[in-house]
């Protein structure tokens, strides 16, 4: 599996290699550690902090990309994991976005401090964006504990038919951890549903999908990300995994995505997936 992790050599960054470790003793894990210097897409960081053109790379820029290097794998080296260092200049967010479809990766994971009241409404997080932008799952992550066992994976779904375009990675990690999965509808008073409904939908979504190990739940709470909230309290969850549609420009101003919400304010780890279209 091709992992990826975006890193400014933070502590958050430390959280997502002791993850990546935890899943190397699982799964074959190929980690693709990147850090991208800001810049302008059409330009390139000199070592002295100012830009330059592309005409320069010889003298400035690749001298500063293979110090960074450096000190990726002085990073990288006390995990113990197979890794490739990477160093992108650039606009942090399109340059990691561009390397997630070209290296052909198959996670990512990102560390978050999430993000709440004026600041999630202006600007929202790094990992948000990431999360909305990728094609490939990302699993975003704001602490680590190394007795962090994957054992329990509440998967919150809306049931809809061929809805996830990469449920096969959440079943890997399922296979990989030995974890039992919780498939929950949260049923809210907005959007109300029968119990008799909710499971006959289950039932089909199971089959569907070739779940294995798992068992159907409907939940009932005011709102869905205060249902995940409280089902990860009382099912003892280690991980949420939740499908995330998207959305950009126009549509993302105009449609709320609950898995931004998760992600935001959600303190477990969070594997976000792309929802088919319909």
């Amino acid at each position: 599996m091709k992992v990826l992790i975006p890193t400014n050599f933070s502590e958050l960054s430390d959280y997502t290699m002791g993850i990546a470790s935890k899943m190397a003793q699982a799964l074959d894990v190929e980690v693709h550690a990147l850090t991208v210097v800001d810049a302008p897409d059409d330009s390139m960081i000199g070592s002295s902090g100012r830009e330059i053109s592309a005409g320069c790379m010889d003298t400035e820029v690749i001298p500063v990309s293979e110090e960074l290097k450096n000190q990726l794998k002085v990073w990288t080296n006390k995990y113990k994991l197979k890794t490739l260092p990477v160093v992108k200049s650039g606009d942090r967010i399109n340059q990691i976005i561009n390397y997630i479809d070209g290296a052909g990766i198959d996670l990512v994971l990102v560390g978050t401090h999430g993000s709440k009241g004026f600041k999630e409404f202006v600007e929202g997080s790094q990992a948000e964006k990431i999360v909305r932008l990728s094609k490939a799952p990302v699993i975003s992550i704001k602490s680590f504990d190394e007795t962090l066992d994957l054992k329990n994976i509440l998967l919150a779904s809306e049931l809809v038919k061929q809805e996830h375009s990469h449920l096969n990675v959440l079943k890997e990690l399922q296979k990989a951890f030995g974890a039992h999965l919780w498939l929950a509808k949260i049923n809210t008073p907005k959007n109300f549903d029968t119990t008799k409904h909710i499971k006959r939908k289950m039932a089909e979504y199971i089959e569907e999908h070739q779940l294995e190990n798992v068992t159907p739940v409907v939940y009932c709470a005011d709102n869905i990300e205060k249902g995940i909230e409280q089902f990860t309290e009382d099912y003892k969850v280690d991980l949420v995994a939740i499908g995330d549609h998207g959305y950009t420009g126009i549509k993302y101003i105009f449609h709320h995505s609950i898995s931004k919400d998760v992600v935001n304010h959600i303190h477990h780890p969070v594997l976000t997936f792309k929802i088919q279209p319909s």
